[in-house]
């Protein structure tokens, strides 16, 4: 009985019911921070904070309570997933267009994005022909920054990993080297006792 209390308190709690002005608000401050979820020097959870922060704040100054910060991004997916969903239904034939309230607002956000309108699709059913002497062999493909970043971060490592093995190897020929010149000092310092 305790197990069950606890799993359906647990069930509910973190649940969160937006309204449709918080979606709106969530839209619109995406819309506004946009352009710094698209720099890689920008960390995406800060940008996801000052989103939290400015929808809070409209919702406080609307006396409304605040929404805690990471329900925005988990909300985000949400509208994402929901948006590409109707998008792919609305493109198939046979299929009657499908409304939702915040389809516009997504649109706006996403409508000539190459995951939501491919910049071309592929098919058998073409009637065009190439001929083989005119098709050009596929070019080279341009590293993309992220790849170049990939190796430049690798390249870095290794040679931080040499460096380290060369530094640990320098530091036990010097105790080696310490080593025998205590011996050698110990030994010459019994030879002069002798005498």
């Amino acid at each position: 009985m305790f197990v069950t209390q606890l799993l359906e308190h647990c069930k509910f709690k973190d649940i969160k019911n937006w309204s449709k002005n918080e979606v709106l608000l969530l839209i619109a401050a995406y819309k506004e921070h946009q352009l710094e979820f698209l720099d890689v020097n920008v960390n995406n959870d800060e940008v996801w904070k000052k989103v939290a922060n400015d929808v809070n704040e409209t919702l406080s100054v609307q006396d409304l309570p605040p929404i805690a910060n990471e329900k925005f991004k988990t909300k985000w997916e949400t509208l994402k997933r929901h948006y590409k969903g109707l998008k792919d239904s609305n493109k198939k034939s046979g299929n009657s267009s499908i409304t939702w309230a915040f389809y516009d607002e997504m649109e706006e956000v996403f409508g000539e994005q190459p995951w939501v309108k491919p910049l071309s699709t592929a098919g058998s059913n073409s009637t065009n022909k190439m001929d083989p002497e005119i098709i050009s062999p596929p070019r080279k493909r341009q590293k993309t920054l992220t790849s170049y970043c990939e190796e430049l971060l690798a390249a870095k490592k290794e040679n931080s990993e040499i460096r380290k093995q060369h530094h640990r190897e320098k530091i036990a020929s010097m105790t080696q080297l310490s080593c025998a010149l205590n011996k050698l000092v110990e030994h010459i310092t019994k030879g002069q006792g002798d005498l």
